[in-house]
């Protein structure tokens, strides 16, 4: 008959291991007996042990497996049957995943690694990140970069301050900069100061100063509404624009618009008419009672002196109003001109005009009409010309007189 015995009667602890009472027990793997059989083959059964523990450190309680020491949040250890484990610390020489929890101030969901709001918890490349220490260090206020001599070099605070980079390169970066912000290299640009020089962009346009300058006398001044002002020289191969207010601008080719000395007053306009001189008089009509003769408060005239090149006009040099003073003026030579001169030239020559009757080096300069010699400017000039023109000779020079005339003398 076979005997059954309790751990107790066999003289075992919970480890199982005390042995002297089955010191002559002949176990399966010595014998094939039948005698040999007992409950422990093949091992011990799971509801052999309910609970208890096994020497003195290892319990196992209601399924679940636990240190002896174990107390929930104080000391030990615990893994239950749902796969939950509860220890002060661990190794893992795998991966480890997670889809919820805390690492200490920071809560792990399946949206991401953020901060609880409580304590100053921080990610850092090392844990002396800080001035006088390389690395870079993340946390609630922001990102961080640290040069172990320079400090902090990097400040991206996340209270949406400025942030700043004290040296360094931005490249291939896009930036979006909202009507509020001001980009400027350095705090004191425009302020009129001696340290004012640099260069400022705000949502009313953009500034470049020199020193003790304010934004609103900049060197270099480009408004929202489109306006330029420029103190220096513009350089430029095409400019196309329908105004220029300026200094010098040097460039090749200026393109459609309207180019002039003034906006009123006495100027020279240029536009695709061609080139007008005005005296800044307000134009009028005949007929128009305003400005008709007599009228004491108004001058009449139509404003423009004379067109150079007038589509309108089509005369080349076309005078277009009376003045107290003459219409032209030639330098009052001693003698004829002795360039290379073409039939049309015209030319005053001791007070009496000339016109060139044989073109080559020198023309053929005659007298135009008859006309008297005056005395020259200076008493020590003396006419080259007889001070009467030949009484052979027409009032008046034909536009068709032969090329063969001889030059005269006089």
């Amino acid at each position: 008959m076979l005997n059954k015995y309790t751990i107790d009667d066999l003289g075992y602890d919970r480890v199982l291991v005390k042995s002297p009472v089955l010191e002559d027990y002949e176990f399966p793997e010595d014998s094939t007996t039948a005698a040999a059989v007992n409950s422990f083959s093949g091992g011990t059964a799971p509801a052999t042990i309910a609970s208890g523990d096994m020497v003195s450190n290892f319990n196992v309680a209601g399924g679940y497996l636990q240190s002896a020491n174990f107390a929930t949040g104080v000391t030990g250890w615990k893994f239950d049957a749902l796969g939950n484990l509860e220890a002060n610390s661990g190794t893992f020489r795998g991966s480890l995943y997670a889809e919820v929890g805390n690492i200490g101030d920071w809560v792990i969901s399946t949206s991401g690694l953020y901060y609880d709001g409580t304590g100053t918890p921080s990610i850092r490349t090392a844990a002396t990140v800080g001035s006088g220490s390389n690395g870079v260090l993340m946390d609630k206020d922001g990102i961080k970069v640290y040069d172990d001599v320079l400090g902090m070099v990097v400040n991206l605070p996340s209270d949406g301050s400025a942030p700043s980079f004290s040296s360094g390169i931005i490249q291939e970066t896009i930036f979006e900069i909202n009507t509020n912000a001001v980009l400027r290299t350095s705090e004191t640009v425009g302020d009129g100061s001696a340290d004012s020089a640099g260069v400022l962009i705000n949502n009313s346009g953009f500034y470049a100063c020199e020193a003790n300058q304010t934004l609103g006398n900049a060197n270099v001044r480009i408004d929202a509404f489109g306006n330029g002002y420029f103190s220096g020289t513009i350089d430029a191969a095409v400019i196309n624009s329908s105004e220029f207010n300026g200094g010098t601008i040097n460039g090749m080719i200026l393109t459609g618009g309207l180019i002039r000395t003034a906006e009123t007053g006495q100027r020279t306009e240029i536009d695709n008419q061609g080139i007008t001189l005005l005296n800044g008089a307000i134009a009028a009509t005949y007929g128009d009672v305003t400005y008709a003769y007599g009228n004491a408060s108004r001058t009449y005239g139509s404003g423009v002196l004379a067109y150079v090149n007038n589509a309108d006009r089509k005369i080349p040099f076309y005078v277009n109003s009376e003045q107290e003073v003459g219409d032209m003026h030639f330098f009052n030579r001693l003698t004829d001109p002795t360039g290379t001169a073409e039939i049309g030239d015209l030319a005053v020559v001791d007070g009496r005009l000339k016109i060139c009757i044989v073109a080559g080096t020198p023309g053929g300069w005659e007298v135009v009409g008859v006309q008297t010699a005056v005395s020259s400017p200076s008493s020590s000039r003396s006419p080259s010309t007889s001070p009467s023109a030949s009484s052979s000779r027409s009032p008046s020079v034909s536009p068709s007189i032969s090329p063969s005339i001889s030059p005269s003398s006089s």
